[in-house]
């Protein structure tokens, strides 16, 4: 079994008009038009199970379609995960409503959504989430489409963590995309957070990922593509290329997301 941690896919009336304003912003194209059709294509012949669909609230006004979208679709293999924009003034009411759907987890974006992974407003938001075992999936690190400030660096990330150390908190593109010297500084092996690598293979030194996987130990790292910004099989092919044991390349293939969602 491969799980793919992070993946994206829009309602099919929206995805033409996301992936294109997306495409703009980062430069960069996709390989789908945002469907999750052609996410199941995708993951078929990449032979990924399971893809866990992280979807987001950019702002407070759009908790009620992004959720009703995470909760009406999500299934076996595409797992949605619900999003809520932490500083609205119902986002802690949301995180309720979408664990009593019984999604097993929110995506949160700081720089879409502008806070600071370490800001105190969002404190409650985190405390709901931990206090109801919802995984929380979390950009960190640079976003091509966004100009700075970078709102979720290692060292934010690592004063949240110091008053929040939940074990379901899972760092997206390996702890912070492209400021590899300070996650494995900050964040590797200190904390019980997991790391996702998407966007990851082809951006970070091999030497390095083997590294950081060692030092903050694998049964904590997550598969994850970020699909449709990366082709999955390329990532998987830069994993398996890296000399990892066959125990450790199963677990971050399969083994540890199985045990995260509790498949």
């Amino acid at each position: 079994m491969i799980v793919d941690f992070h993946a994206h896919a829009f309602p099919d009336a929206l995805a033409p008009r996301a992936i294109a304003s997306l495409e703009g912003r980062i430069e960069k194209p996709a390989i789908t038009r945002g469907t999750q059709a052609e996410l199941r294509q995708v993951m078929e012949r990449c032979s990924i199970d399971i893809s866990v669909v992280a979807n987001i609230a950019t702002k407070p006004a759009q908790h009620a379609n992004v959720n009703a979208f995470a909760i009406q679709n999500d299934c076996t293999d595409l797992i949605h995960f619900g999003s809520v924009h932490p500083l609205g003034e119902d986002a802690v009411e949301w995180v309720e409503k979408i664990a009593q759907a019984g999604l097993k987890g929110i995506k949160l974006h700081p720089d879409y959504q502008g806070f600071y992974v370490d800001d105190p407003r969002v404190f409650p938001v985190y405390r709901k989430a931990m206090e109801l075992g919802l995984v929380v999936l979390m950009h960190t690190g640079l976003d091509l489409g966004m100009p700075d400030p970078i709102h979720c660096s290692p060292k934010r990330l690592a004063a949240m963590l110091d008053k929040h150390p939940y074990d379901r908190f899972v760092a997206a593109h390996f702890g912070g995309w492209l400021m590899w010297e300070e996650v494995e500084d900050r964040l590797c092996g200190r904390y019980p957070l997991y790391l996702d690598t998407a966007v990851t293979m082809g951006s970070i030194q091999t030497e390095r990922f083997v590294r950081m996987v060692e030092k903050h130990g694998s049964e904590r790292v997550l598969f994850g593509s970020d699909n449709p910004w990366t082709d999955p099989a390329r990532q998987l092919e830069l994993i398996s290329a890296a000399g990892l044991s066959p125990e450790t390349e199963q677990a971050i293939l399969s083994d540890n997301a199985a045990r995260l969602l509790k498949l």
